[in-house]
């Protein structure tokens, strides 16, 4: 009896707070990029920072082997992206995240120490969801029927 109302327990609370998970995670959008010099060379161990221009929270992600950085979980707003090599921070302009889009930027940094920034925004589509099954008919003909006559009748 115990454990029946243990598992009833742990089964409503999966269904309350797996949708507020997989809601809040929908209401995010993220900035993702690559870091490169004038050359198109990628720059590892850059630290870019992401500051939303209204409420000056910052989220920072470090450049890999590749020049690629992400940084994910981001409220809706408008944000600056800088660019931290050693001594030198570089600011580019500002760019705007939405709930569910993926703002893809190429960071570019001159040798004159400016930061040149080409973004790309992709929404990520929430109003179809494609669903595509085929069954063959050997596969109908397997399916568990209750009651089942055979096929000669």
């Amino acid at each position: 009896m115990v454990k029946r109302i243990l598992l009833v327990c742990v089964a409503g609370l999966l269904f309350v707070v797996l949708p507020a998970v997989l809601v809040a995670q929908a209401q995010h959008g993220q900035i993702k990029g690559r870091v490169t010099d004038t050359a198109g060379n990628p720059l590892s161990g850059v630290t870019v920072i992401v500051r939303n221009t209204t409420t000056g929270t910052e989220r920072e992600a470090t450049t890999d082997s590749d020049g690629r950085f992400a940084v994910e979980g981001l409220g809706s707003g408008k944000y600056t992206v800088q660019s931290q090599r050693g001594q030198t921070t570089l600011t580019g302009p500002e760019t705007s995240v939405d709930a569910g889009t993926t703002n893809d930027l190429s960071l570019q940094q001159n040798a004159s120490g400016s930061l040149q920034v080409t973004a790309e925004t992709k929404v990520a589509d929430t109003t179809t969801a494609p669903i595509n099954t085929a069954f063959s008919s050997t596969q109908v003909e397997l399916l568990p029927q209750p009651n089942a006559i055979s096929r000669a009748g």
